[in-house]
């Protein structure tokens, strides 16, 4: 993303192959239709990097004239005046248009972004994909993250395989891509956030332009000197390039194997592009112009995105257009006045470029530190709109220690809540945590909540679950099989997209029936009332967004329809929160969810007040016809 070759070996396709990299990105971060793959630009960045940095360090080695020092001083005047000024810039304008909850953690971003280990920071707070991180401000620098730490290794790896394996460089590298590659295909399933942000899963893409950097030293891709065979695989790596960005999408699994067709499209382009039709395509002009400006473009055009949607202008076309000609701009700006002068050893020798950079990053850390944690922030607020904000945090304090999100917990080891023992079992996806712990405020409860897997058997496991279909086994039957149980409550987030909605419940009905069977009293507890999977709702209700939603009684209906079945009791949380026309998304002035569709605490308590009277009715049904 970040590097160039020297003046006698510039390649105007290659900056053209940056424009195809950043322009998808920034017009998928605008929301501009279209472009809903438009993140594959960062794969495309990565490849390269690394086959430019390779490169370099193949020829300086060669001619003798590698210095580990020197390769440093271009990284640093390459990377951090821009980063610098663009993390100075987020931290300073930040406080203005953050809420209070989304200020919190901007000091450690920052400061991670500075060290470059945004990716792990980020990777521990949430995924790149979900609604709370499209207000993070310098989420984008994950990116950066993982291409220093790659060349932190890098070229001391370059400069040994060179030195004492030579003969060996191509298959070395080949094995290290592959390994890292097949790291990535088995992680995504069942470590998605891992996958996407850590080095080892990501490091093959780096390593696929190195590996082409010595291939093409090698003079390997000879073999393909005709030129129709160097045009069809040119023409082929611009497709791979090109169709990801308008056919993937936010539910794509996402790197794995999906990642591999703009790698492998990169590298053709970067191998065959060359006196193509498809080279002289990315040597225009304008591609070439945007592709010089792209590391700055991308350091800016994300915290412009970022206030524009707290501002609410890009809900608009018109503000789309505006923040992405704004980043463009911002770019431009950035590249000819901080990037192209401190790259300039007159300019700023390195006697002068180390105290400076040390110096800045000393102060823009005190400034993160301290800045953005003044109370004042949170006092130009009124404080409704706080109360809605902090609903964020109005989570069950055993979410982290009695919620599971892979693996085969044991059923019998799960946490009991309120009390030593339990007759109560809540058995659900990760709706079920709120309303255990509100459950436990009135009886002790067995917590039993696996994240994204509902408690419906026979279900096909989730792809990012894989473990889900052997974990709803066991605990149906241990809840058979456990004399101490004799009430479950079940629970999940009932996705009513018609895509495996009837499925998911006529299981979910099935799995009760078959406790039922075995003597429980069951109790289902039904869906709570939101917008959307991508609609961060203590966000768009701080921000002025509308506090109620079309009430849909024909999906409760259904819902109860399916459930009834099996005589089955029902606590429906929309008999609470919703009128007959409408739902309210807010409580007590509060916003009823934290995220996007889970209840907070004080939803879940109202229901779950419902739900110790729905058991009580059962137990006084029973006992009178005995």
């Amino acid at each position: 993303m970040t590097e160039g070759l020297h003046n006698s070996h510039y390649r105007p396709d290659i900056d053209g192959l940056r424009a195809l990299a950043i322009l998808p990105v920034l017009l998928f971060h605008a929301t501009i239709p279209g472009f809903s793959g438009g993140y594959v630009g960062v794969d495309i960045f990565f490849v390269i990097s690394g086959y430019l940095i390779t490169s370099i360090l193949a020829r300086e080695i060669t001619a003798g004239k590698f210095s580990v020092a020197s390769f440093y001083e271009r990284r640093l005047r390459r990377i951090f005046p821009a980063l610098i000024s663009v993390v100075l810039a987020v931290v300073l304008i930040a406080p203005f248009f953050l809420l209070p909850t989304e200020l919190a953690p901007l000091g450690r971003e920052a400061i991670s972004a500075l060290l470059f280990v945004a990716n792990i920071n980020f990777w521990r707070e949430s995924g790149y994909f979900s609604p709370q991180a499209e207000m993070k401000p310098l989420l984008h620098t994950w990116s950066l993250g993982i291409e220093e730490q790659f060349y932190l290794f890098c070229p001391i790896a370059i400069f040994i395989i060179f030195k004492h394996a030579y003969n060996w460089r191509a298959h070395l590298i080949a094995g290290a891509t592959l390994a890292s590659f097949l790291a990535c295909v088995l992680m995504t399933p069942l470590k998605p956030s891992a996958s996407f942000y850590l080095l080892p899963t990501r490091a093959w893409e780096l390593l696929a332009g190195s590996l082409l950097a010595v291939l093409v030293s090698q003079d390997f891709l000879s073999a393909a000197s005709r030129p129709v065979i160097r045009s069809a695989l040119a023409t082929g790596g611009l497709a791979a390039v090109l169709l990801p960005v308008f056919i993937y999408d936010q539910g794509t699994e996402f790197p794995g194997y999906a990642a591999a067709v703009p790698v492998v499209g990169s590298a053709l382009l970067i191998g065959f592009a060359p006196g193509t039709l498809a080279g002289r395509f990315l040597s225009l002009r304008a591609f070439v112009s945007i592709g010089q400006i792209s590391y700055s473009l991308y350091l800016w055009h994300w915290p412009v995105m970022v206030f524009g949607r707290a501002a609410g202008w890009l809900s608009t076309p018109a503000g789309k257009i505006g923040l992405t000609l704004a980043s463009l701009l911002l770019g431009y700006i950035s590249m000819r006045l901080i990037e192209t002068p401190t790259r300039n050893k007159r300019r700023v020798p390195p006697r002068i470029l180390m105290p400076v950079a040390a110096t800045s990053v000393a102060a823009v850390v005190l400034v993160a530190a301290i800045y953005p944690r003044l109370s004042l922030w949170e006092a130009r607020l009124p404080p409704e709109v706080v109360a809605l904000d902090k609903a964020r945090h109005d989570i069950s304090p055993k979410r982290e220690t009695c919620h599971f999100s892979s693996g085969l917990p044991d059923p019998s080891r799960t946490c009991v809540l309120g009390g030593t023992t339990a007759s109560v079992a809540v058995w659900g996806d990760s709706h079920g945590v709120e309303l255990a712990q509100a459950l436990s405020e009135h009886i002790p409860v067995r917590q039993i909540t696996y994240s994204a897997c509902a408690p419906a058997v026979g279900r096909k496991s989730p792809a990012r679950r894989p473990d889900c279909q052997k974990h709803n086994d066991q605990t149906l039957q241990f809840l058979i099989n456990s004399p101490e149980v004799r009430q479950v409550v079940m629970v999940a987030f009932y996705d009513f997209s018609p895509e495996g909605k009837d499925e998911l419940l006529a299981k979910f009905s099935d799995t009760a029936k078959a406790l039922k069977d075995s003597g429980k009293q069951v109790l289902i507890v039904g869906p709570t009332p939101y917008i959307g999977h991508n609609v961060d709702l203590p966000t768009y209700l701080a921000h002025g967004g509308k506090p109620s939603v079309a009430f849909d009684a024909g999906d409760i209906e259904r819902f109860k329809g399916v459930m009834e079945q099996h005589a089955a009791a029902l606590v429906l949380p929309t008999d609470a929160f919703c009128s007959i026309k409408e739902c309210s998304l807010v409580y007590e002035g509060h916003s009823l969810l934290f995220d996007a569709h889970h209840p907070t605490m004080r939803a879940a308590r109202v229901t779950a007040r419902n739900v110790v009277r729905a058991l009580d009715r059962i137990d006084q049904r029973l006992a009178t016809h005995q």
